[in-house]
């Protein structure tokens, strides 16, 4: 977990579009995880992600809302 947890932290600062292009599966998959701190750290690096390559991500809003519902 502290594995994942520093990977999610530190990814944020070396993004890139090819970078972005094979996280994006991972990530979708991480902001369903049992932890709640990893669903949000994987939360933040997806709005990292849209905030730099909105075309990449086209159903932003709906996993936004999605996750505010989150326990």
């Amino acid at each position: 977990m502290f594995t994942n947890l520093t990977a999610l932290t530190m990814l944020r600062y070396f993004i890139n579009d090819d970078i972005s292009r094979d996280v994006l599966v991972v990530l979708r998959r991480m902001i369903k995880h049992k932890v709640g701190m990893i669903r949000r750290k994987a939360l933040l690096v997806f709005y990292n992600i849209y905030q730099l390559f909105p075309h990449l991500i086209d159903d932003m809003q709906e996993t936004v809302m999605t996750s505010f519902s989150d326990p």
